[in-house]
């Protein structure tokens, strides 16, 4: 059977810290056709969610510019026939980092804490645009081929706050919110690879970004006979999707051609303005299995490194992230 909220981080006292204060349910079914548009959620007045309509389908997906993405790498440690758009980065004598396949530019991150809330200060304080990057963005950095304690970065990196003492915190926050709820955010745990959810109170580390995503198309995303196009990411999804499959079951699931999609891969379809399910709505329909399937948990491809008895998970119920032992059973949905 599939495993329930109660099991996972996403309950009430769980790592996703409150997620469910955001209330109400995502967006509603429609398989869509070929060009048409997606608009996001709205908030009422007593914070629940309130389904968009084409009206406001140029909002985009939050945090990212109306319609935009960009190619999502994967660890360049990686098999490139599992893993393609392998990583790839250029540091610089200033000590920033470009990212060559998402084309942002990173700064080498802070030592200080800060809450959510003040998070984005030392990012302003750069000036030259920098700023705080969004749940997609930090996420792009994670290499989930670094067992924890990580940190699951590239060595790149090596030289920044995120390879400090052992002791200090390996989280760092985006500038992503929960739907409808400022006091939840997104951060990113660097000393396992896992996106939640957490109280935007608490004292996490900064990483600034700057440059913009450079895949943009309007609309984002267009739905090809029972194929989801993401123009943004270049990324094509099965519509349909499977279930009850275990993690060795889900990876000889899809057909020639397709594969499992990645940890990072398959957070590039987390809808930010949406919850339970926190999807865009052109992958929410009968044939998707996710109406009213209260936690559609999604593997992915990507072993938990160092332990083969775990492999990652992403669930729709709001966009995380995290490990779970390979013989419980899941949605698979196949990428290409």
């Amino acid at each position: 059977m599939l495993l329930g909220v109660d099991s996972h981080s996403l309950a009430p006292d769980g790592g996703a810290g409150g997620a469910g204060t955001a209330g109400g349910s995502g967006g509603g079914a429609g398989t869509g056709g070929t060009g048409e548009i997606y608009g996001p959620a709205n908030c009422g007045a007593d914070g629940s969610v309130v389904d968009g309509s084409e009206g406001d389908a140029g909002a985009g997906d939050a945090g990212t510019g109306a319609n935009c993405g960009f190619t999502m790498p994967n660890p360049e440690s990686s098999d490139p026939l599992l893993f393609p758009n392998q990583a790839k980065y250029h540091p610089n004598s200033d000590g920033t980092v470009d990212d060559l396949v998402t084309h942002l530019t990173w700064d080498r991150g802070t030592f200080q804490v800060f809450s959510q809330y003040e998070a984005d200060t030392p990012c302003k304080e750069k000036g030259g645009g920098w700023r705080l990057p969004n749940r997609v963005e930090l996420a792009s950095l994670v290499d989930f081929t670094v067992p924890s304690p990580g940190p699951t970065l590239n060595q790149v990196f090596k030289n920044d706050p995120t390879f400090g003492n052992p002791g200090d915190t390996k989280v760092f926050w985006t500038s992503s919110h929960a739907v409808c709820n400022t006091a939840i955010a997104w951060h990113v745990d660097f000393s396992t690879g896992a996106t939640k959810q957490e109280a935007a109170t608490l004292p996490y580390k900064v990483r600034c970004v700057k440059g913009a995503p450079s895949n943009c198309s309007s609309p984002r995303f267009e739905v090809q006979q029972d194929e989801v196009h993401d123009l943004g990411t270049g990324l094509i999804w099965q519509q349909a999707v499977a279930s009850d499959l275990t993690w060795s079951a889900a990876l000889q699931h899809c057909p020639a051609g397709w594969r499992l999609p990645s940890l990072t891969e398959i957070q590039t379809i987390v809808d930010d303005t949406r919850q339970n399910p926190a999807i865009f709505p052109m992958f929410n329909n009968t044939s998707s299995g996710l109406n009213g399937t209260p936690n559609p948990v999604f593997w992915t491809s990507s072993p938990f490194a160092g332990d083969s008895s775990q492999a990652w998970y992403d669930t729709f119920y709001h966009g995380h992230s995290s490990p779970q032992t390979v013989d419980l059973q899941s949605f698979v949905r196949c990428v290409r």
